[in-house]
């Protein structure tokens, strides 16, 4: 194993490591840990700890939704938008 450096991107030397099928759940868009847990069907501690790294390194930003539990989201990817904000941008486009 190498040392995990923060803003680097990891390589993973066995593609189904813990760390690799957790970032694969959240790019597939499970943003919560309990969905991520179902998704993958590894253990709490797996999963909390290669999230845990996962952020550390920046592969996914931890972020907090309305409700204030943590979300986990791929850098750049926006989140949903709330279905009362969907259209509000064409008010403020230019014609």
């Amino acid at each position: 194993t190498h040392m995990l450096k923060k803003g680097q991107p990891v390589k993973f030397s066995r593609p189904m490591s813990t760390m690799r099928v957790v970032l694969m759940a959240v790019e597939q868009g499970h943003q919560y840990r309990h969905d991520i847990l179902k998704e993958t069907k590894l253990k709490q501690g797996q999963v909390n700890s290669a999230l845990w790294n996962l952020t550390y390194i920046g592969a996914v930003m931890r972020e907090t939704d309305k409700e204030g539990r943590s979300i986990y989201i791929l850098p750049g990817m926006l989140r949903k938008l709330a279905p009362c904000l969907m259209g509000v941008r064409s008010i403020f486009d230019v014609r």
